[in-house]
């Protein structure tokens, strides 16, 4: 940017806070977002399967086990989803359930409510069973969060209004619950918690100095990146693939001396590759050594 005058005003682009203030940038895998909902799912199933038997509540027991979709990042979050009626969970996390909780609890373990008069003692037992079944599955699910947060040095409350910032790791997590939707809301420092206590470790966050803004490739460098090593192509026959079975061996046409082909897991089979790379091993692996690609070099190795 510059002035009127022609001189390069530095840091106009920013305003003032934000040339002084700078955050880590959080943004999580494919495979964690996969296994945060799995966990979460398999927590509440253990829960109810102490108090839930009979038929009628396998189907909801079988939706808790199958974990529904990934989490999402919370700030892809659409106005509706924001704008729910969240209520924190633990102190890390906020819990939002589409219908009554212990109505859903009372239906789905003893049916619809009586409707005659002498049935009146059954419909209360029934909700109070429902009641201490609600309260053990939310019991259930803030120990599992406590357990990834045990040693964390962040234990102050997480604030609803910051967990849709972007880049700021929060996820929101959708699981089937008993004919309803229950929704979490787990901040970053929940969410690496409970990332920590799967044993699903990764890179300690790049620490940020408040006195300068943080470039770009430096706070995304914590993040894994998947790689792939492609080898020269193999020509087979039709008949030859079909026939293939267990301990046949294919003969690659790689030769040892060539270099493979290192791109990104989504790479297009016509892609640059980001390095070539030489075939070799290390600690009873195989292993790749990444060298530089020479100017213009191409290969039309595949997958």
């Amino acid at each position: 940017m510059t002035t009127s005058t022609g001189q390069a005003q530095r840091g106009a682009l920013l305003t003032e806070p934000a040339s002084r203030e700078a955050r880590a940038l959080v943004r999580w895998t494919a495979s964690e977002l996969e296994a945060i909902p799995r966990a979460i799912g398999a927590a509440l199933a253990r829960s109810a399967r102490r108090w839930a038997v009979g038929a009628r509540v396998q189907q909801h027991l079988a939706a808790l086990d199958a974990a529904g979709l990934p989490a999402t990042h919370a700030e892809d979050a659409g106005a509706a989803l924001r704008a729910g009626a969240w209520a924190p969970i633990g102190v890390r996390a906020y819990s939002w359930v589409a219908a009554d909780p212990v109505q859903c609890l009372r239906e789905a373990l003893f049916g619809e409510a009586p409707v005659s008069p002498g049935a009146r003692d059954g419909q209360r037992i029934a909700d109070e069973l429902a009641v201490e079944c609600w309260s053990e599955q939310r019991s259930a699910l803030q120990a599992l969060l406590e357990e990834g947060l045990a040693g964390a040095q962040d234990a102050a409350a997480a604030e609803l209004g910051q967990a849709w910032q972007r880049w700021g790791g929060a996820v929101v997590v959708e699981t089937p619950w008993f004919g309803t939707t229950w929704r979490l809301l787990l901040d970053a420092t929940a969410v690496r918690g409970l990332l920590r206590a799967l044993n699903l470790r990764r890179p300690a966050p790049v620490d940020v100095s408040r006195g300068a803004t943080l470039p770009v490739l430096r706070a995304l460098s914590a993040i894994p990146v998947r790689l792939q090593v492609r080898l020269s192509p193999v020509d087979i026959d039709l008949g030859s693939l079909m026939s293939l079975g267990l301990g046949d061996v294919l003969q690659l046409e790689h030769a040892l001396d060539a270099p493979a082909f290192v791109a990104s897991s989504d790479a297009t089979i016509d892609a640059v590759p980001l390095c070539h790379g030489w075939l070799g091993g290390r600690d009873d692996h195989v292993a790749v050594e990444l060298a530089r690609p020479r100017s213009g070099a191409r290969t039309s190795a595949t997958s």
